[in-house]
């Protein structure tokens, strides 16, 4: 659109100053129009983002300012402006420019003000010291018209602010209500909803490769008697340092979640029964050994019984294979870890290790 405008002014001017310099400034200005149209091309092949997006910005800006300078500055150098007609001639165009790029440039604050300035500022030196009466109130009246477009950038951009920043506060909303949407609040672990969700793409990538895949679930011993004799929030405290284990011990490819009460499950993708086990009793005596400080002079210990199983074609045959071994653990004396055997088709204890502590 510049350059059409350009295009135009030199055909205003044709026959009225020389047309050499005057075709000067225009090759200047196509030049720099190509440039401009390239930079667009690239934009819309490439669609760079992030960091490549603000390296974009950095040669359009400079070519942008260019061609502002090459309008402002060089017409007003290479044209003689002791005829009175041209100088409001190229006056009118330069305001008209300048009022449309409060506009056009409205989303970059630095490119509003900077085209604004170098289309107004030379414009208004140079009818100031013209030294014709005529070209001093014009001068004067783009003084007001400039500061009426300064009033109006500042305007523009704090409007521009306020949508980005109701943006990002809505998006940030959305966001935090997919999180708690997914999360338990208590522990921070996924919840049920966020496993059922994960843990089946999971158990669907390790069955195309051909990968074992196994599940863990567990359940806090008398969980209802420490509530009962030390209150809810001890439990909570027993519930936030067991995950907080897990957080620490678990690879990134794994599934951990709270099922909900005193309940854990834990996917591990690529693991064997055989590993999972041992991982399952890891824990099993990692949570043993875990005091649950509740003040000073008083603390706890915990047990918990483990389900494992890598047998099911879904998640939900997974977990009810896994959940019939730890129930198989509780039904033994709790603080153990027992496997599904499936060719048994039912629970059978792969680990005998236990150490009681009652409460």
């Amino acid at each position: 659109m510049s350059g059409i405008i350009e295009l135009s002014l030199a055909a205003t001017l044709w026959h009225t100053v020389r047309s050499q310099p005057l075709l000067i400034w225009l090759g200047i200005t196509l030049l720099l129009t190509v440039i401009r149209v390239s930079l667009f091309l690239y934009f819309k092949k490439h669609q760079p983002t992030s960091e490549q997006l603000l390296k974009w910005e950095i040669p359009y800006a400079i070519s942008l300012f260019l061609a502002v300078l090459n309008w402002s500055v060089g017409l007003l150098i290479i044209i003689p402006i002791e005829n009175l007609n041209v100088v409001f001639i190229i006056s009118i165009f330069s305001i008209s420019l300048a009022t449309g790029a409060t506009s056009w440039y409205g989303q970059i604050r630095y490119m509003q003000l900077g085209t604004v300035c170098l289309f107004f500022v030379p414009t208004i030196v140079a009818l100031l010291t013209h030294g014709e009466y005529e070209t001093l109130w014009l001068g004067i009246t783009a003084g007001f018209i400039f500061l009426g477009c300064l009033l109006t950038c500042h305007l523009s951009q704090k409007t521009v602010n306020d949508h980005f920043e109701l943006a990002y506060e809505l998006k940030k909303a959305v966001r935090t209500a997919k999180i708690l949407a997914h999360t338990d609040v208590l522990t921070g672990l996924n919840n049920r909803r966020a496993f059922f969700e994960i843990a089946p793409k999971a158990l669907s990538k390790c069955k195309s490769k051909a990968l074992p895949i196994s599940l863990i679930t567990f359940d806090i011993d008398y969980f209802k008697k420490i509530n009962d004799a030390f209150g809810h929030a001890a439990g909570d405290i027993a519930l936030e340092r067991i995950a907080s284990l897990l957080t620490r011990n678990l690879r990134t490819s794994d599934v951990c979640c709270r099922l909900g009460g005193e309940e854990f499950a834990v996917l591990l993708p690529n693991i064997s029964l055989k590993k999972a086990i041992r991982v399952a009793e890891k824990f099993r005596k990692a949570i043993m050994a875990m005091p649950i400080v509740l003040s000073r002079q008083k603390s706890i210990s915990i047990t918990a019984s483990f389900g494992v199983s890598d047998i099911g074609d879904t998640i939900d045959n997974l977990l009810n294979h896994a959940d019939q071994a730890m129930y198989k653990a509780k039904n033994n004396g709790r603080n153990l870890v027992v496997a599904y055997a499936a060719e048994l088709s039912n629970p059978s204890i792969q680990i005998k290790t236990r150490k009681s502590i009652r409460l």
